[in-house]
């Protein structure tokens, strides 16, 4: 959320920290700032507000409650005027499915004047990105981002008989503001007239009853949808935005009568000859507020720090959580919009932060009993490090394939919409292309396994196996050479643990694929005594250092040349390094030989596989051509040397 620094200081006297130093100030004591930016005299924080706290946090008056508890400094009463009601035409509103709607406010507003906002509240909207309309609209933007209520207004002339908040009918359909035709189903909640639906609650409103410029009498709404209701609608119509955000995380029912009174207020500076009607405010369930009791010391053992009672209750008010004490504990009644507190051990946290994490001191972690060793991740781990050790490289595929038992209803792409079944075709793939970049690699042979979760027929989920395995060597029977070789391993794997291991053994253009259930293995085996898999059994890892793999392919070339005998291999590498400069990723040797010449000499030969590539772009054939030039020259200007 983008909050101005400009706006925020209307709630203090005092001068409130810069907008750089506020944004260290949320790091450490609440929340995550992605962005400071300057715009025009102003300064726009960009905070990250995690679902936890945005049904306070997602306004400006939350925030700057937040700057008064971390800081300290005293949070200014806002005054809100009481618009005077004079007779207006009766506003009947009526609502069907209470357990959807917790609350409605509505007020019916005559001889409005609709035009271009003031220069300042076009400013404060255009600092966090909100584009001005007209007065009417602006005003209901600024209160949501103000004190975080959605609001809504209609135009009072084009609504037909009362409001009626409802399921929608199966049929029904809706043009939204934006002029998208929607679909309407009895799982959305809507807002309509005798007519037909106006808005999709706490989404989006419709076109019918827009407020234009020709506006001149307007029902504001001020209302607090169910959140899993906005949710869900939200999904379906694939429409989010601020308002379905705040109402999808919950806000306090309280708010709609606050967020009523704010806009009048607002809309009578904006139109001061408007006339205003009695509000109508249907709460069949109104909100109970709450209380949660702690001991002192419980907040200091959970923090691991001793804090007085003093310190405690001074932080609770800066939060504007009431305190009272009774016997030993302290009995404290939390305020309508810190919904997120409910437990001890939440307020335990809220002191902890305000406090400062920073001054907890660091300390040992006290002895534990010895735990018991879980049998299935030792027996994977058992065959990981088998695995490891024979050179195979862990892979993890997606979950989520084209194909298999279980479906998802909302799949992300038309390729993932399945639960997979079975590992083969992630193994395949990975096989598939580790074996086309073989040469990149230097690798003759590509060693890959996965132990992860599949889901079979009756969506039961089961872990299982997949080793593939596939080799670049020139060599007769490679598939059966290949075959033989995993078939050893699965019972090599098999004798040491001690139990078969039966699956199955396929053979594709990818490679050799064994797979089973590890699942129903792990059943068999017994349960560890003790922990006797090494750290990293597979040999003492080495410091490695990090090179981006480029975006760009590769290209090879072989070269091979004769050099006198005694001259090494080493000598002829050096002369392909320095001539090709940074595009050559590898020089592999591939094959030496001797032979001995008609005049007697003998010499070596040299045949080297060159791997070149680019970090910023596609190598042209003439560039590899001039590189192998070189070296070919280079080579052929050495006395006695010949490239072959």
């Amino acid at each position: 959320m983008k909050v101005s620094h400009s706006w925020l200081q209307t709630y203090f006297k005092e001068k409130i920290p810069s907008a750089e130093k506020l944004a260290e100030l949320f790091t450490f004591h609440a929340f995550e700032v992605e962005d400071v930016a300057h715009v025009g005299e102003d300064a726009v924080i960009d905070v990250k507000i995690l679902p936890d706290r945005a049904h306070y946090a997602l306004s400006h008056l939350g925030i700057a409650r937040e700057i008064a508890a971390i800081t300290g400094l005293t949070l200014k009463h806002k005054e809100i005027l009481d618009v005077e009601s004079v007779v207006q035409k009766d506003l009947t509103i009526l609502i069907v499915n209470t357990d959807m709607c917790r609350r409605y406010v509505g007020r019916r507003v005559g001889a409005v004047s609709v035009g271009d906002s003031p220069a300042w509240l076009q400013e404060r909207l255009e600092a966090i990105g909100q584009r001005s309309i007209n007065t009417i609209v602006d005003a209901t933007n600024f209160v949501m981002h103000d004190i975080g209520q959605p609001l809504h207004a209609f135009d009072a002339d084009k609504v037909a008989g009362g409001i009626v908040v409802r399921k929608a009918m199966d049929g029904e359909k809706i043009t939204t503001l934006d002029g998208r035709e929607v679909n309407l189903d009895q799982g959305m909640l809507v807002i309509a007239d005798d007519s037909g639906p106006l808005t999709i609650a706490g989404v989006k409103g419709g076109s019918r009853a827009a407020v234009t410029a020709f506006t001149k009498n307007i029902i504001i709404e001020s209302a607090n949808f169910e959140p899993t209701t906005v949710r869900k609608t939200s999904t379906k119509v694939g429409i989010r935005n601020d308002s379905s955000k705040r109402f999808e995380n919950e806000i306090s029912p309280e708010l709609a009568g606050i967020g009523m009174k704010e806009i009048s207020a607002l809309i009578h500076t904006l139109s001061p000859h408007a006339e205003f009607g009695e509000i109508v405010d249907i709460y069949p369930a109104p909100a109970k507020p709450w209380t949660v009791t702690i001991a002192p010391e419980y907040i200091s053992s959970l923090l691991g720090l001793t804090i007085s009672e003093q310190e405690i209750v001074a932080i609770l008010n800066r939060l504007h959580i009431k305190t009272e004490k009774q016997n030993e504990e302290l009995v404290l009644a939390i305020p309508y919009w810190r919904l997120d507190l409910t437990a001890p051990q939440d307020i335990a946290e809220e002191v902890g932060r305000i406090y400062g994490y920073e001054k907890i001191p660091a300390a040992m972690l006290p002895p534990t009993e010895k735990q018991s060793i879980n049998k299935t991740f030792y027996w994977i781990e058992k065959i990981k490090d088998i695995l490891a050790e024979r050179g195979y490289s862990e892979i993890m595929a997606y979950s989520l394939v084209g194909h298999g038992s279980v479906e998802i209803q909302n799949p992300l792409a038309s390729d993932k919409g399945f639960l997979r079944d079975r590992l083969y075709e992630g193994i395949e793939k990975a096989l598939a292309f580790n074996s086309r970049n073989a040469a990149l690699l230097g690798q003759e042979e590509i060693k890959i396994f996965e132990i992860g979760s599949v889901f079979t027929e009756g969506e039961r989920e089961e872990t299982y196996l997949a080793i593939g395995y596939f080799s670049t060597k020139n060599i007769k029977n490679k598939e059966k050479a290949g075959w033989e070789l995993v078939e050893n391993l699965v019972k090599e794997i098999g004798g040491k643990i001690g139990a078969e291991l039966k699956g199955v053994l396929e053979s594709s253009e990818a490679g050799i694929i064994f797979e089973m259930s590890l699942t129903k293995l792990i059943e068999l085996l017994p349960a560890p005594e003790a922990w006797d898999i090494s750290e990293n059994s597979a040999g003492k890892s080495q410091p490695k250092k990090y090179k981006a793999v480029s975006p760009y392919p590769f290209a090879t070339r072989d070269i091979a040349a004769f050099v006198p005998e005694g001259v090494s291999q080493e000598k002829a590498e050096k002369i392909i390094i320095e001539k090709s400069g940074s595009l050559l990723v590898r020089a592999d040797l591939f094959d030496v030989f001797t032979k001995t010449f008609p005049d007697t000499t003998k010499k070596t030969s040299y045949a080297f596989r060159l791997v070149f590539q680019s970090q910023e772009k596609t190598l042209a054939e003439d560039e590899i051509n001039s590189i192998m030039k070189s070296i070919t020259d280079e080579m052929n200007s050495q006395d006695g040397w010949q490239v072959r």
